[in-house]
């Protein structure tokens, strides 16, 4: 991908594994409008202003544009905004880690976008989770609609494990590059 055809970033936490690139790419491309949590460090934001780039602070739940939503911030200790996209009458919530839950996140996003079915992506942080805690996180994703689940990144395996199973037909082996057509999960 050419870093001069994207327009938009979106930061969910402050974590380097979420961050780490940004200068780089700023440098290839710093006419970008980066959304962030507002509890990012201000020397954070004053880097990324100073690079060129137009900052918006995250606070609240939010649409950014047509069909796209934040969660606004959640969490404490870790605070972490998700993004909602509306595709059709399905509702893709895209995590970086879930710090504040990801059953909490899907949550949020059912309230700001209206949505009831939904595909859970991203990080779940669930990595050092046991096999119970990562079943009853299933039961409630499924109670809030969450019908097609993609665990990724610090999921771990066992947690992908146990989502397979769960979820079956409707678990999606997701990672880097993948591409999911959601005109197929209807």
């Amino acid at each position: 991908m050419d870093p001069a055809e994207i327009d938009v970033v979106f930061l969910s936490h402050i974590d380097g594994d979420h961050t780490g690139g940004l200068s780089t790419f700023l440098a290839a491309n710093a006419n970008v409008t980066v959304y962030l949590p507002a509890s990012f460090p201000g020397e954070f934001k004053s880097e990324v202003k100073n690079a060129g780039a137009e900052v918006v602070e995250i606070h609240e739940p939010q649409m950014l544009f047509d069909n796209v939503f934040t969660t606004g911030e959640l969490g404490h200790s870790k605070v972490e905004q998700s993004l909602a996209v509306m595709v059709g009458g399905l509702g893709v919530v895209v995590s970086g880690c879930a710090h504040p839950g990801i059953e909490n996140m899907v949550d949020k996003a059912r309230e700001t976008t209206g949505g009831t079915r939904f595909l859970a992506i991203g990080g779940f942080h669930l990595f050092r989770s046991k096999d119970e805690t990562i079943k009853e996180v299933i039961e409630r994703l499924k109670r809030l609609g969450v019908e097609w689940a993609a665990p990724t990144h610090c999921s771990g395996g066992r947690a992908r494990e146990l989502f397979e199973e769960a979820f079956g037909e409707h678990y999606i082996k997701a990672g880097v590059g993948k591409v999911i057509d959601l005109s197929l999960l209807g």
